[in-house]
């Protein structure tokens, strides 16, 4: 089973900065039009999009920068994009940050950290080749000519929380 124990996101459409906790399994989310219900949902498919394809395949499939990133911040938050996921999977428990840097450019650049059980298992600063760690904390550098907009989750794809972000779906009734 998945419980989530709080989700945050900030700098995508009408979101400056949210955070959820406590998450129901079954979460019905309901309010006034352009309150940004569906903005919520679409930060959720642009990250399985960010983590399978990479952030500059997401921005631009999103509609690129002009129609994603956040207008009610400024300067460099603006071209910032942040989730951060706390949730026990399988008795496991999990945390996730992801931070897409520099959104307006070409290639952007992307940070990473993924802790499992209190361990480090992803390490990755803007612009560096990140660093992914097994399960025994052994450090191992997959890769050394790595794109700085795809996601270090891609070395771990059998992951609990790699499928769960590669199969969000988002559907809406009207």
């Amino acid at each position: 089973g998945m419980i989530i124990e709080r989700i945050k996101l900030g700098g995508f459409k009408s979101i400056a900065q949210l955070e959820l906790r406590n998450i129901c399994p079954y979460s019905v989310f309901a309010g006034a039009n352009g309150a940004g219900k569906s903005n919520l949902f679409d930060a959720f498919a642009f990250i399985g999009e960010v983590i399978e394809t990479g952030a500059a395949k997401a921005i631009s499939r999103f509609g690129g920068f002009q129609s994603i990133h956040c207008y009610k911040l400024e300067g460099q938050e603006q071209t910032t994009f942040e989730f951060e996921l706390d949730t026990m999977i399988d008795g496991e428990t999990l945390h996730y940050r992801l931070k897409i840097h520099d959104m307006n450019a070409e290639i952007p650049r992307l940070e990473e950290e993924l802790t499992s059980g209190g361990q480090r298992r992803i390490s990755r600063m803007p612009g560096e080749v990140p660093a992914v760690f097994h399960e025994d904390g052994a450090r191992y550098n997959p890769v050394i000519n790595w794109k700085h907009d795809r996601s270090s989750l891609m070395f771990l794809p059998e992951s609990p929380l790699s499928i769960f972000l590669l199969n969000i779906r988002v559907f809406r009734f009207d």
